[in-house]
């Protein structure tokens, strides 16, 4: 296929979303924004065109446009010389049905200086959650994912203390205990889902694991979604797991002192995913 059948494939399947005439206000509305930095708009317009409100409105919610009511019109200027080109930017993207980012598939970096689509969603959120606290109200829950961990206890000769086996979290680079979260097929049960788990990561058959749960109830957990880069809400039960064979470790499995998980997660970059409810 070449360069012009490409063009004209993207542009023929968005106009079945915006039209031309669409497009053409949206743009003069661009143009107009990065030329002047300030524009008036009659407020009888935008409810005739409630495309170009929604435009609007999107540009305002990236922080590029600051809207003040004057009578029957809207003063809309650019919150900074940078900020004036977002809108246009914007426009040029609908019109060629361009991606602002092309896979979200993706849960980390492929080049240094690349920002992947869950970095741009984690930022998005963490300014929603920030903004909602400072304007009085509770951040809205976008998920929820019940999850259950194993305390994987043993005595380090070398140490001369007890530690704690975590594993590395493959996506994240960070460490975390066994376990993870409910799966359909588990029927909303906490231990079979961590049963499930442990066979999962470490290879131990369900039959050789003995689980002792250590909260009277479920615990709650408030954090952005490693995944899913969202504000979930983490139903957590937490069991004690005993082994009737050994365990064979793999590459990613380290084992923790307490003093280390307590101090590395008041650490702003913690190497640790685990929510400090977790070990209260």
């Amino acid at each position: 296929m070449s360069d012009l059948e490409i063009k004209s494939t993207a542009i023929e399947r968005f106009e079945t979303i915006l039209t031309e005439g669409v497009l053409n206000r949206i743009e003069l509305l661009a143009v107009e924004l990065r030329d002047k930095s300030a524009i008036d708009i009659q407020i009888n317009d935008l409810n005739g065109n409630p495309d170009l409100a929604l435009f609007i409105a999107f540009i305002n919610a990236f922080g590029g446009l600051t809207i003040e009511h004057e009578k029957d019109k809207l003063r809309i200027l650019a919150t900074s010389p940078l900020a004036k080109n977002v809108a246009y930017v914007f426009f040029l993207f609908l019109r060629h049905g361009f991606h602002i980012f092309e896979d979200w598939t993706r849960r980390c970096r492929t080049l240094p200086n690349e920002m992947c689509a869950v970095e741009f969603l984690h930022h998005m959120e963490t300014q929603r959650i920030e903004q909602s606290k400072r304007s009085g109200f509770i951040p809205e829950v976008i998920e929820e994912r019940p999850v259950a961990f194993a305390i994987i206890k043993a005595f380090s000769e070398e140490r001369g203390q007890p530690v704690y086996l975590l594993e590395c979290n493959k996506d994240w680079q960070k460490y975390n205990f066994i376990g993870g979260k409910q799966e359909p097929q588990d029927g909303g049960d906490y231990r079979v889902t961590l049963l499930r788990e442990i066979e999962e990561e470490i290879g131990a058959p369900r039959r050789d694991v003995q689980l002792t749960q250590l909260t009277g109830e479920v615990l709650h957990g408030y954090s952005l979604s490693g995944s899913r880069a969202t504000l979930a809400h983490y139903p957590c039960m937490l069991y004690l797991a005993h082994f009737q064979k050994p365990i064979t470790l793999k590459d990613k499995d380290k084992w923790f002192t307490e003093e280390e998980l307590r101090k590395a997660l008041t650490q702003s970059d913690s190497e640790f995913l685990i929510n400090p409810v977790y070990l209260t």
